[in-house]
């Protein structure tokens, strides 16, 4: 058996012809197999893949084999990647296709629990933390080397099945810079890394805003809030409740259904983001949910307020039907 360092040498593009060859095959056996993809000339662009690229260089302290990893993850050799509680698995293209398995501790509980008192107050919604739309001072708080919610390479433990024993190999280094670029395009998937819950930091952030509301409510007892800030005090969706007037008083309308199409156990849904995988798959066990159900948003690692959203979309895609009875709104699968 040749090891690739007794292999003749291959330029990038015959390599990049390998992975690409080699990737065509991997998904005829696993359709749910999920590479590494940079579409733009940056390696990332977001604030959460951003600030873990800057952390994980920020220890390399110049090694050369943390260049090689960003160059493979450039040239499309991570064939797959896939992020769970704590820990990383990944498939790396070289002359050989490398096992890369990666595991992070967990968070200390006095860690996260400072950093959920810093929140209160600073977090509009759960889609400002995501866009990494939140006060300067906030990212300090969750960069912070020592407090904060990025790992250190001695939290970082790895597994590669190349010739190379000893140290950090670039096959490992790439799959370190693939997982920034995964939280690129799936944020959310960087608090079940790491195996904390997100809801914690806008609930927070939102209690305290609904005390703000409620004084503002009793100092102008004469005004009417306005919609958002009803949507955020009783966590309702203005625009789906429609107020009757004793001039102008309708019969309810028979409830709507969106067709649907059956999901075939073996269909791929690679191409739906992490969040709607997760909830159509527990959709398919559970055969319907309500747009409210918060054991199931739960179960299916999303926020209460995303669970909508998430279900919307499967909607739109042709996954689950939607119906409504009065303001009640459900949401189930053809079995």
């Amino acid at each position: 058996m040749y090891y690739e360092y007794d292999q003749p040498n291959k330029t990038v593009a015959q390599k990049k012809k390998i992975a690409q060859q080699k990737l065509a095959e991997l998904r005829k056996t696993n359709p749910r197999i999920q590479p590494v993809v940079v579409t733009g000339k940056k390696l990332v662009t977001t604030w959460w893949g951003k600030a873990w690229t800057d952390n994980i260089e920020s220890y390399a302290d110049g090694d050369n084999r943390i260049s090689h990893g960003k160059s493979y993850v450039r040239n499309g050799f991570i064939l797959d990647l896939q992020i769970d509680r704590a820990s990383v698995d990944a498939l790396v293209q070289c002359n050989e296709t490398y096992k890369v398995s990666i595991e992070i501790d967990l968070l200390d509980k006095e860690k996260w629990q400072q950093i959920e008192k810093n929140c209160q107050g600073k977090l509009g919604s759960l889609q400002a933390l995501l866009d990494g739309k939140f006060p300067k001072s906030l990212g300090e708080v969750f960069t912070n080397q020592q407090s904060g919610l990025f790992p250190s390479l001695s939290e970082i433990s790895f597994r590669c099945n190349c010739p190379i024993w000893t140290g950090m190999c670039k096959h490992v280094a790439a799959v370190l810079y693939g997982v920034g670029v995964r939280l690129d395009s799936h944020p959310t998937l960087f608090f079940t890394l790491r195996d904390v819950a997100i809801d914690n930091l806008i609930n927070k952030a939102v209690e305290n805003k609904k005390l703000s509301f409620l004084e503002k409510a009793q100092k102008k007892s004469s005004r009417v809030l306005n919609d958002s800030d009803l949507a955020l005090l009783f966590g309702i969706d203005i625009d789906d409740i429609h107020f009757a007037t004793s001039q102008n008083v309708k019969k309810p309308e028979p409830s709507k259904v969106t067709e649907c199409k059956k999901v075939d156990d073996n269909e791929n849904i690679s191409h739906l983001k992490d969040s709607e995988q997760r909830v159509l798959q527990l959709l398919q066990r559970e055969k319907h949910c309500s747009a409210s159900d918060k054991m199931f948003a739960e179960q299916a690692q999303v926020s209460s307020p995303h669970l909508r959203t998430v279900l919307e979309k499967l909607v739109k895609h042709g996954y689950a039907k939607k119906e409504k009875h009065g303001r009640k709104v459900t949401f189930s699968i053809i079995v």
